[in-house]
């Protein structure tokens, strides 16, 4: 299996509206984001307690801080307190938001873990991939938590607009 619809669901309308307002009341926000290689951006929801930056050292590869392990990166960072996302996250590690630019994918890779998605913004264009097993599975804005089996060769593609992802690992 590549991939499960959960059945945990949250209010897709919530869930955009405070994304979209995140920033909008925080004075000297929002934080810089990461520069994804694949054509993105990334920003971290949760850091490790003694983090220099809470906001990017948990994006990217994982190989850039070797002496770290995904499920150290549980500490809520400030900005997230009393919003929608720190209940989505509670129980998860590693959380960050992923948006790919237009016309962007990533190289094929795999990752230590699976991963959770929650779809935030997102077109029918925008869609995995794993070559070995030729499948396609495209995560729409409903709400609900997708498992995706992260751990085998895959991509994303984004044929399209902008797509944003919440991103977690159980």
């Amino acid at each position: 299996m590549l991939f499960k619809k959960t059945d945990i669901q949250y209010d897709i309308e919530q869930v955009k509206w405070e994304y979209d307002n995140l920033f909008s009341n925080i004075s000297g926000y929002p934080p810089n984001r990461y520069e994804s290689e694949g054509g993105g951006t990334q920003l971290c929801l949760q850091s490790y307690t003694d983090d220099d930056n809470p906001y990017t050292n948990g994006c990217g590869s994982m190989s850039r801080f070797p002496e770290r392990t995904e499920n150290g990166y549980h500490r809520l960072n400030p900005i997230f307190k009393g919003t929608i996302f720190e209940n989505i996250i509670e129980a998860y590690s590693r959380a960050r938001f992923l948006t790919m630019v237009m016309h962007s994918t990533y190289s094929v890779h795999q990752d230590k873990a699976s991963r959770l998605h929650l779809a935030i913004d997102t077109h029918p264009n925008a869609y995995f991939f794993w070559p070995d097993q030729k499948e396609f599975v495209h995560i729409p804005a409903d709400g609900y938590l997708y498992w995706v089996d992260t751990t085998l060769p895959h991509t994303f593609v984004n044929a399209g607009p902008d797509r944003t992802h919440l991103v977690m690992v159980e």
